[in-house]
């Protein structure tokens, strides 16, 4: 089954689709309508909760989340007389070839307080991503912890990273090459009663040239792909699978007024040469943070991930699976490893991390807006720094070969556990103490993982 049409949505003016997202809002349709089991046994368990609904905001379940064809009087039940007559005129709602009833062609997730329309998972070329975890998790590291001017989101999709930053920015704008994801993400803007929001078609910056923002936010595609393979624009990343990031890292300095920044969660390729010297390759101004999910994703698994967008369990997934298993190999890439970059307009330099799973899940824009604020101090300055302990500090002792090996871990420790020697720890405990200052370097990674925090500065 191909996608479902896009251009009929703009026959219905944007204030009656926002009277459909006034209407679900009305009928108690909302996130926690749908907030049950993962996977195949959430699926189930909505299926089942809603047999025998008839209350409008499970019968909406049904149609909008389970994608169920209802009759036409349930239909009406969910969204009331003109406003079916309006989603069927644009689109929204289609006939069921069986049997006679109405079902909804398209994906809607519930993010927030928002209703966003995208694509069932495919490999069709124009499909526009669904949103998923790794989307919400570049929101909370992104979004502003102030209020911020302008923000852009670079490769929008279904603009559901744009729809949230209006909550922060006085003016938002969305770019995506794909025509069908500016139709989805206008849509999305009007169904939500968004106004600040403005979504243009084009290729990364394009559609802003000229323009600076104090905030970029993107996620981009990172599949590798081979030039026999279909170009599925929310999939591939190019050859190698990071040129579309490393185009947005390259140009984001220059779309950033001065204190802005810019955040990008990207899945990048594990090659010969290291990922941090092709990151700092691209963004030869400015301050970049790098903080990396401390797990790797071999190739033998992305390809199984890949052969099952949009295919079957059959031949046609194993032979996607390995048609990219050989590409990647071919081209060097070990594995993928997913990371989150943030570009400061203000400061210099460049400061990787590795995070933990439970960490990884933690991550905050807070966490790193406090990590830059440390890199961009000076040795002097952080020696100059009275100490106290972090919450809940420890220091647990493993034995490894014979030798002891000491590290820090701290209660609210987002990277982790801080390997230290027992020499730094007797240095940070006299900077606590306020006997002696401690090295610049090793005060950073203590605050960095939390081990300590700031009393004061010394006089």
């Amino acid at each position: 089954m191909g996608l479902a049409e896009v251009g009929s949505l703009g026959r219905v003016a944007p204030e009656v689709w926002a009277q459909v997202g006034e209407r679900f809002r009305e009928i108690g349709f909302h996130g926690g309508c749908v907030q049950t089991l993962p996977g195949a046994a959430g699926q189930f368990a909505l299926e089942w909760m809603t047999l025998d609904a008839e209350a409008p905001a499970l019968l909406a379940v049904r149609l909008l989340v389970l994608r169920q064809a209802l009759e036409e009087e349930r239909v009406r039940v969910v969204l009331g007389e003109a406003l079916f007559r309006e989603a069927a005129r644009g689109g929204l709602l289609v006939r069921d070839a069986g049997g006679g009833g109405w079902r909804f062609p398209f994906r809607l997730e519930l993010v927030n307080q928002l209703y966003v329309l995208c694509d069932p998972v495919s490999d069709e070329a124009a499909a526009v991503m669904t949103v998923g975890g790794t989307t919400q998790l570049l929101a909370r590291a992104g979004y502003p912890q102030q209020d911020v001017e302008s923000a852009l989101d670079v490769g929008c999709g279904s603009g559901v990273l744009a729809l949230l930053l209006a909550g922060a920015a006085r003016r938002v704008v969305g770019t995506d090459i794909n025509p069908r994801a500016i139709a989805m993400a206008r849509f999305n803007a009007a169904l939500n009663g968004v106004e600040n929001v403005e979504f243009r078609e084009g290729d990364l910056y394009e559609p802003v040239a000229g323009e600076r923002f104090d905030l970029i936010l993107a996620q981009p595609p990172f599949y590798a792909r081979a030039g026999s393979m279909a170009d599925v624009r929310y999939l591939h990343g190019g050859r190698l699978g990071d040129e579309i990031a490393m185009g947005i890292l390259a140009g984001a300095r220059t779309h950033l007024r001065d204190g802005g920044v810019a955040v990008m969660l990207a899945d990048l390729p594990v090659t010969g040469t290291p990922t941090g010297e092709r990151l700092r390759a691209c963004v030869r101004e400015g301050l970049m943070l790098v903080v990396t999910l401390d797990e790797q994703v071999t190739a033998a698994t992305v390809s199984t991930y890949f052969g099952w967008f949009g295919a079957e369990a059959g031949e046609r997934a194993t032979g996607r699976a390995r048609e990219m298993y050989k590409h990647m190999r071919a081209m060097g890439i070990e594995a993928v490893e997913q990371m989150v970059v943030m570009v400061r307009a203000d400061g210099d330099g460049c400061c990787e991390l590795r995070a933990p799973r439970d960490g990884w899940d933690k991550l905050h824009r807070v966490h790193l807006d406090r990590a830059a604020a440390l890199v961009r101090l000076g040795d002097r300055e952080l020696a100059a720094l009275r100490l106290a302990w972090g919450q809940d500090c420890r220091v647990v002792a493993r034995v490894d070969g014979g030798g002891r090996e000491l590290w820090a871990a701290a209660e609210e420790a987002w990277l982790g556990a801080m390997a230290v020697s027992e020499e730094e720890w007797a240095a940070l405990a006299g900077a606590v103490r306020g006997e002696r200052a401690a090295a610049g370097e090793l005060v950073r990674r203590a605050l960095l993982y939390g081990v300590a925090r700031v009393d004061r500065q010394f006089n």
